[in-house]
């Protein structure tokens, strides 16, 4: 139970440095972009398909037009669209693929959700959401599993900016039944 307990302190204890150490100017600047897109791309590998996944969810629920990269609805990326990738280390070779196939379509903005602005991913996108935490390189000793800090703090970094988002609609928890499926 001791470790159970430490870790939950210990990702508590990141999330709150990532709160103070975040670019909020980044994040707001993201936050431009998706409120102006025709939709909003999303890609993660692994654990970070999920954050991605909830992410795509959360901008669903403040009226973005998602779509998951690899799901059947897939539709073509274009130069009015956004494409998110979350890769903590930014050098997944999925994700890498991924961005460069944007890049050659000629569509709209990357943003990369990552810890590794220099890495090939980075390199790619257009704009950076730096998640100030460890990845999976692990620089950092912890007694959370492998990528927890980044998955966790990529999620929560997700749901700012989908507050933000939120905010800028002027939506309110009651709206966001509006966008939430009534058939699931």
């Amino acid at each position: 139970m001791s470790r159970g307990r430490a870790v939950v302190e210990e990702l508590a204890a990141t999330l709150a440095r990532v709160g103070e150490q975040l670019d909020w100017a980044s994040v707001d600047a993201v936050v431009a972009l998706l409120l102006g897109a025709r939709r909003v791309f999303l890609y993660g590998a692994g654990r970070s398909r999920s954050i991605a996944l909830g992410i795509g969810q959360r901008l669903t629920h403040v009226g973005c037009d998602v779509t998951l990269i690899g799901e059947s609805g897939t539709s073509r990326f274009t130069a009015d669209d956004v494409l998110i990738v979350v890769s903590g280390s930014g050098a997944s070779p999925s994700a890498v693929t991924i961005a460069e196939l944007a890049v050659a379509a000629g569509g709209g903005e990357i943003v990369a959700i990552t810890t590794a602005p220099d890495s090939p991913v980075g390199r790619l996108a257009t704009r950076h959401v730096v998640v100030p935490t460890r990845s999976k390189l692990r620089e950092h000793p912890t007694l959370a599993p492998y990528t927890a800090h980044f998955d966790t703090a990529a999620l929560v970094v997700g749901e700012a900016i989908a507050a933000l988002a939120m905010d800028a609609r002027g939506l309110s928890d009651e709206d966001i039944e509006l966008y939430r499926p009534n058939v699931e």
